[in-house]
C-alpha cells in the first residue's frame, strides 16, 4: 500500500476556526448575554422564548464553515456584533466600548 496522500486529504483548505479568532470580543457578547441588565426586560422574564445558541457556540460553528482567509473583522459581522460601521478594528471597538463603559 502507498503512502500517498488521498485526493480527499490534497482539497482540503483551512477553515476560519484554525486561524486566529476575535474570542475576547464574543467572550464579552456572553456575558453581556448572561448579564440580565444588558437586556430588554421581555429577554430576561420569559428567557427560554427564541433562545438563541451562546455567541461562543455561534463562533465555533461560523468559524468551521468559513475558509479560513476570512478576517475577524468578517466573522463579528456575520454574527452581528459590534457597529455596523466603523473605521478599525471591530473586535477592538467592543473591547474599548466594554471598558469605557466600565
Amino acid at each position: 500500500m502507498s503512502e500517498q496522500p488521498s485526493q480527499d486529504e490534497e482539497s482540503l483548505k483551512p477553515l476560519a476556526i484554525e486561524g486566529k479568532l476575535p474570542l475576547k470580543a464574543v467572550g464579552i457578547e456572553n456575558l453581556k448575554e448572561a448579564n440580565p441588565k444588558h437586556m430588554p426586560p421581555h429577554r430576561y422574564i420569559h428567557p427560554w422564548f427564541a433562545r438563541r445558541p451562546t455567541p461562543a457556540a455561534r463562533l465555533a460553528v461560523l468559524a468551521s464553515v468559513l475558509p479560513g482567509h476570512v478576517g475577524s473583522d468578517d466573522i463579528l459581522k456575520h454574527m452581528q456584533i459590534g457597529p455596523k460601521e466603523v473605521s478599525n478594528d471591530i473586535a477592538d471597538y467592543v473591547e474599548s466600548a466594554v471598558f469605557r463603559r466600565s
